[in-house]
């Protein structure tokens, strides 16, 4: 029976140990498998990190090329005041000019009732040409003035339109450079998020066991083999007492050890009795 116990459990054992072998290969494979998931998120990491680099250097450098162009081409749009004061001045340029032609209008009617007029139509009486002259003169005199004015208010327009086109021009150039600093923010930002998602899954990563359940099976496993090793033992050492005790019990064992001590004594007293008995035999028993 102890024999039959003792080779069922040693079945047992190798069964366990078999699917102990099973259970590290897959743990094995799991943790390769897992390693390199791993070894693929540190590679995201880096290139993340690089892209980080990269469009940060270039933010820097459209940042630097921004203010380079503030400090020198566009140093004009600092003064917003006098860009807003162009503008007006503009306005009020044109209002100007308007204003003055219609001022012209009745001057220009005046010198043609003059040229086409030699009596006053109102009472007939008659207009001397001298007058006529004088008046027509005159009036063309305050036309020339005006025109004058006109003139170099269109000239100052022709300036204040150039500076308003040249504002235009810088102030263009300057939001397609805002824009292109702002566009470098928003690549370093995202990729700035895409580098904290990818930290986070390597966190995860290693937080989380991804071979958890096999472990705690392995576990369970090796704690079978210890238990049914022990049993082994504890079977093993029974037999080896019963297997002592088989030994004591045969004709060799502790009988035939106990009958070498007693044999000498036994063919002592025989040889004694026999003398006694007058009987000269030499009897002896062996074992």
């Amino acid at each position: 029976k102890n024999k039959t116990l003792t080779q069922k459990a040693e079945v047992d054992v190798e069964i366990v140990e078999t699917k102990i072998e099973g259970q590290l290969e897959k743990i094995k494979a799991l943790q390769e498998q897992s390693d390199s998931h791993l070894q693929a998120l540190k590679d995201e990491l880096r290139a993340g990190m690089a892209s980080v680099k990269s469009y940060e250097d270039d933010e820097t450098s459209k940042k630097a090329a921004l203010e380079a162009f503030m400090a020198g081409e566009g140093l004009p749009l600092t003064d917003k005041e006098a860009v807003r004061a162009t503008s007006a001045r503009i306005s009020d340029i044109n209002g100007e000019i308007r204003e003055l032609r219609v001022r012209i209008r009745p001057h220009n009617e005046n010198i043609a009732f003059f040229e086409h007029n030699e009596n006053c139509p109102t009472c007939s009486q008659g207009i001397s040409d001298a007058f006529r002259k004088e008046k027509i003169d005159g009036v063309k005199s305050e036309i020339t003035n005006l025109e004058i004015h006109i003139d170099q208010l269109n000239e100052e327009l022709k300036e204040a339109t150039a500076n308003e086109a040249r504002y235009k021009v810088l102030k263009e150039k300057q939001s397609e450079l805002d824009n292109e600093v702002y566009m470098a923010g928003v690549q370093v930002n995202f990729s700035k998020k895409e580098l904290k998602r990818i930290s986070e899954k390597i966190k995860s990563h290693n937080e989380r066991s991804a071979v958890a359940i096999d472990e705690d099976e392995l576990e369970d496993l090796r704690s079978k083999r210890t238990i049914i090793s022990g049993a082994i033992s504890s079977l093993n050492r029974e037999r080896e007492v019963l297997m002592t005790c088989a030994a004591l019990l045969k004709d060799d064992g502790i009988k035939a050890s106990i009958i070498d001590q007693y044999i000498p004594i036994i063919n002592t007293l025989i040889t004694q009795n026999l003398h006694q008995m007058e009987l000269f035999i030499n009897f002896r028993l062996d074992n």
